[in-house]
């Protein structure tokens, strides 16, 4: 199976994509991975991030430099790929993960990302969320910022994911059609919300 999970900074979405990895025996692939992997195969240059307020031009590179503001991760400022090639890397790193067994996806366009592969492998598509205070706490203290600071991460990362979203995946990040699950870690907790989705996952499973 493939489960994909898509969220809102700061939603507690890595925890529960590691919470159902870990109950399912599935391989995690986080933006961490992703980025990691996709850097290797594109061929990104050994030049690294310097400043956190430098903006890129291209979808792709602003997703990179968003994802290294909000994950505390270095990534090259340059990315020698068109936007296009950046998603089907991804999507190809995905494919070889899933001819291995189950694997939890973070990110990257969810359902759309997976789509080629829902007649080979069965998937799970979930929405991670929560209101905007809730996060703002949750950031703040993860990464020892002040409030306002961690409120900035947020509303520069949330478009940023919504963009590459809609650009490449042709879908808005936030229909709650696209999921099998939305969850509101705001309203029930980060535990609830992942033992609700772990249990959702190997329901799916049968």
């Amino acid at each position: 199976m493939i489960v994909t999970i898509s969220r809102q900074l700061g939603s507690g979405g890595l925890f529960i994509g590691k919470a159902i990895a870990d109950a399912i025996g599935a391989e995690l692939l986080d933006e961490r991975t992703l980025v990691s992997r996709s850097a290797k195969r594109l061929a990104m240059p050994e030049e690294y991030l310097e400043s956190i307020d430098e903006r890129p031009k291209t979808i792709s590179e602003a997703l990179l430099s968003d994802l290294a503001r909000a994950s505390g991760i270095i990534v090259p400022t340059k990315v020698n790929a068109p936007d296009a090639e950046l998603f089907d890397t991804v999507r190809e790193i995905v494919a070889e993960a899933a001819q291995r067994g189950h694997v939890v996806v973070i990110g990257h366009g969810g359902r759309s990302l997976v789509a080629p592969f829902s007649k080979k492998w069965p998937t799970f598509h979930i929405l991670v969320h929560a209101n905007l205070g809730w996060r703002v706490a949750r950031i703040s203290e993860r990464f020892q910022l002040s409030n306002d600071d961690a409120k900035k991460r947020i509303l520069q990362t949330d478009p940023a994911r919504e963009r590459y979203v809609a650009a490449h995946a042709r879908t808005n990040m936030y229909d709650a059609h696209e999921y099998d699950l939305t969850i509101d870690t705001g309203h029930i907790g980060i535990a609830v919300a992942a033992a609700i989705a772990v249990e959702a996952v190997r329901a799916a499973l049968g």
